[in-house]
Order: C-alpha cells, then sequence, then structure tokens
C-alpha cells in the first residue's frame, strides 16, 4: 500500500509536472483563473525529480486508514492532499495530479505583477506548491481503501520547501526560462525544455 511503481511515478507524476503544469507557468501560458488573462512568464523553473525519502515520509504519513484530515507535512517540506470517496470508479494519482493542477483554471490569482507574483490564494495552495519554481524533488505516497462498495482514495505528495507564507513571492516573472536568456540558479543547467536541471555533485 502506498508505493508506486516507477512507470506512474515518471509518467503520472514527474514527466506529467514538468511537461505540463509547471512548463506552462514558465512560458507564460497558463491562464490566471477560468476568465482571466495568461500568467507572466517565469525567470526559472527548476526540474522536478522523484526523492525516495520523501516518497517514504509521504507512505508513512498517509498511514493506512484512508482518513480526511491532511497529514502534517514534516519541516522543510510543503505537504499536498487529496481525498476522494466514489462507488462508480477507481481514483489514481493521476486523479489527484489533475485536481490539483487544475485549481488555476477555477480560481484566479489575486496579486499577479509585471515583475513578481505572491501568494494571496490560499484555494489554490496546491497547484501554487507544485509549480512553484524552487522546488526540485517530490515524492508520493497513495492508497485505497474499499468500504461497503466505496472506493476511498487518498494521494498525499510532498516537496522540498517549506510552506508559503501569504504575502510570498511566489516567482519572478522573467523572459521564459533559460532557453531565452534568463539564467538558472547555480549549481543547474538549462535541460532541452528550458528547465533548470541540477548538476550532479561529484562522488568523493
Amino acid at each position: 500500500m502506498g508505493k508506486m511503481d516507477k512507470y506512474i511515478i515518471e509518467d503520472n507524476v514527474v514527466r506529467n509536472l514538468n511537461r505540463n503544469a509547471r512548463y506552462l507557468v514558465l512560458s507564460g501560458k497558463q491562464n490566471n483563473g477560468p476568465n482571466g488573462q495568461m500568467l507572466p512568464k517565469a525567470k526559472y523553473m527548476n526540474n522536478l525529480r522523484w526523492a525516495c525519502k520523501l516518497e517514504k515520509q509521504a507512505i508513512t504519513l498517509l498511514g493506512t486508514k484512508c482518513g480526511y484530515d491532511e497529514p502534517k507535512a514534516p519541516n522543510g517540506t510543503t505537504g499536498v492532499f487529496f481525498n476522494m470517496d466514489i462507488d462508480w470508479d477507481e481514483p489514481d494519482i493521476l486523479t489527484a495530479m489533475d485536481s490539483w493542477t487544475n485549481e488555476i483554471n477555477e480560481f484566479a490569482m489575486q496579486q499577479v505583477g509585471k515583475n513578481e507574483v505572491r501568494y494571496r490564494d490560499p484555494v489554490i495552495r496546491n497547484w501554487l506548491n507544485l509549480v512553484r519554481p524552487d522546488i526540485t524533488k517530490i515524492g508520493c505516497a497513495e492508497i485505497t481503501c474499499v468500504e461497503n462498495g466505496l472506493n476511498k482514495y487518498r494521494a498525499y505528495c510532498l516537496v522540498d520547501k517549506a510552506p508559503f507564507k501569504l504575502g510570498d513571492v511566489v516567482y519572478e516573472a522573467g523572459n521564459g526560462g533559460c532557453k531565452y536568456g534568463d539564467s538558472c540558479p547555480a549549481g543547474f543547467k538549462c535541460d532541452r525544455l528550458g528547465l533548470c536541471k541540477e548538476i550532479p555533485k561529484p562522488k568523493p
């Protein structure tokens, strides 16, 4: 229970976020709410990768009970939680990802400037925490409990940065990333999508 296979991790979580939700923000192709203008292009966007340590923590925190309370994320991390009880379908991690990343299509951000975008909107906190440029690692767990014909599905993911506080800068506006003249953070290099990929540290 909780652990996902490698294909699901790479295709439905990591590649899905990097090539869709995160790339849309980087390239300025994400609309701000159902009727909003496009959000500004980001200055950079780190390439997200799977972290077994975060996965193990998510598995432990999610547990086996299929409850309704969001687990408390460890210090220095942020959690996103999804729950669905349904009798005619079998939700999976893609269901959760679609729910989280679709928040921005349902609710508009309130503080969008020419130079930066700030956190003022807890209603889209899951989306914000998955598209923030500075995260580099994610780990997720999922579980389904069947009770009286009801599929009780729960998913929980952790990312490697502390939660936003109201007023924090989500991202700075730029040209659309390292392919268009913006710089990657120190220790990162530009990949073919224009995401900033962490340079492996040499082994001692």
